[in-house]
């Protein structure tokens, strides 16, 4: 189902591209051309760039900041040479992100939308106790050094991982290994569920720029022995700036 949202996005993106922008649009635009958008599912932060070029006919419009496709929340949009000229301001940055995430399982991509496969039995599921969760999250504050996902946009030699991953290709080196900061995480709520047999625990997680999330969930599962992948994922806070005063997306 996401992979279909994703080809008719694309493909919707190729008509918007071929239209004459929008003066509607272009009106929305902020003076300063900071714009903080809400990024919905399915959208690629790149997808929201290229739709907004299309949509005002500015080409200079990036973004401070990558959202996956999965993830929600909080986008910082640049338009204009001003705006761009302060992208390095925005994505130093401290994020916060609201997270659930799913017990007894591993994924290619550290989420759902990843190859799935089931790494833990119900009754090993039943035996993880939110004080344990909670152990385990506190022994990742701080500074840690993060393996980047071998889905994401971090080049080596050249190439993006995911377009190594998506090609089939095996990787020459290892994965990068990059040092981000966990501020503070602590759980919202811990959702056993007798009927289908899942584990899911809703987390907030300030961070420094540059961390993965998916890769934090994924090493919590490593250390609890059972599994974890991103099951939901919104950016909540960039900065002072919160997700409440940001403007719904697409702009109608």
């Amino acid at each position: 189902m996401q992979y279909q949202l994703y080809c008719t996005l694309k493909t919707e993106l190729k008509t918007i591209m071929s239209r004459p922008p929008d003066p509607h649009v272009l009106a929305a635009v902020p003076p300063d051309g900071i714009w903080f958008l809400d990024k919905p599912t399915s959208w690629t932060s790149h997808d929201v760039v290229a739709w907004i070029r299309g949509r005002t006919g500015i080409q200079r419009v990036g973004h401070a900041g990558t959202l996956d496709p999965l993830a929600t929340g909080l986008l910082i949009v640049l338009v204009g040479r001003s705006a761009t000229k302060r992208q390095t301001e925005f994505l130093k940055l401290d994020k916060e992100y609201s997270c659930v995430m799913r017990l007894g399982f591993v994924s290619s991509t550290y989420d759902r939308d990843g190859q799935l496969s089931s790494t833990a039995t119900w009754d090993q599921l039943t035996a993880i106790t939110p004080k344990a969760v909670q152990h385990v999250f506190e022994s990742f504050i701080g500074d840690i050094d993060q393996q980047v996902p071998l889905y994401s946009s971090v080049k080596v030699a050249g190439r993006s991982l995911h377009r190594i991953a998506r090609a089939g290709e095996q990787l020459a080196t290892a994965l990068p290994v990059k040092r981000v900061h966990i501020h503070s995480i602590h759980i919202d709520s811990f959702n056993r569920e007798v009927s289908d047999h899942t584990l899911d625990i809703h987390f907030t997680v300030a961070c420094g720029s540059g961390t993965y999330v998916r890769s934090l969930v994924h090493d919590v599962g490593q250390k609890l022995k059972v599994g974890a992948i991103v099951q939901e994922l919104r950016r909540t806070k960039i900065g002072s700036y919160t997700i409440e005063n940001a403007q719904q997306f697409p702009i109608a």
